[in-house]
């Protein structure tokens, strides 16, 4: 017996120093994981910052990035040259109307907006309820992001019309393709008078090129620059 209890308590002890060497291992790749972690984030082509509530997107030589402001309103904050990892963006504040007939509405940069809510511009969505009410206001409800691809999904204000962006990136060339979806999950039909699948808010600049195609029957395609 004293034989056996000895040879227990030595292969007991070599089980704990290779529990122990095991533990100590883990110790030494979970902190290797942790750190690999920021890194493998930083080169996603589209990350949320969930303290901040900024998407951005870094594709080619192209950073797209816009917030969630503390409206529920997705604003645009900078399309341009990629940014380095470091750069970072604070959260996104709507722009202060100018006038009566100029809310804020109207001069805060917005991905997506409908016609309602006091709004002048020209709208991404419109429609008409049943009851005649046009007045659609759209904000922030979630989002998902799959590889290249961001989901946002985007309700009405008082009624269940949902509208879901698809935000769709090219990582080699910076192209972002964009669609819209609307969804009326009310039980009533709606009419959905005009739709887009997207607004493009330009960077400041001077230098723009216009090419667009004028003409008529049988000499449709005259190319114009402006």
């Amino acid at each position: 017996m004293s034989n056996k209890f000895n040879c227990s308590k030595t292969a007991l002890s070599a089980w704990r120093g290779t529990l122990m060497a095991g533990i100590a291992a883990m110790f030494l790749l979970f902190p290797a994981m942790a750190a690999a972690q920021p890194a493998s984030a930083a080169s996603a082509p589209i990350r949320y910052d969930a303290r901040t509530r900024v998407f951005r997107i870094d594709a080619g030589a192209v950073s797209y990035i816009f917030g969630v402001n503390e409206k529920g309103e997705l604003q645009t904050l900078y399309w341009g040259n990629r940014l380095t990892p470091t750069d970072s963006f604070p959260a996104a504040h709507s722009v202060p109307g100018i006038a009566s007939f100029q809310p804020s509405i109207n001069t805060t940069p917005q991905e997506y907006v409908a016609w309602g809510g006091g709004l002048y511009n020209v709208p991404d969505v419109k429609v008409t309820f049943p009851d005649g009410n046009r007045d659609l206001v759209l904000r922030y409800v979630s989002y998902r992001i799959a590889g290249d691809t961001l989901n946002i999904t985007m309700k009405d204000i008082s009624r269940a019309v949902f509208a879901t962006l698809t935000y769709k990136v090219d990582p080699s060339t910076g192209i972002v393709a964009r669609t819209a979806r609307i969804e009326n999950r009310t039980s009533q039909p709606l009419k959905i008078e005009q739709g887009a699948s997207a607004t493009w808010n330009l960077p400041a600049a001077s230098d723009y090129q216009l090419y667009y195609l004028t003409g008529h029957w049988a000499d449709e395609f005259n190319l114009q620059h402006e």
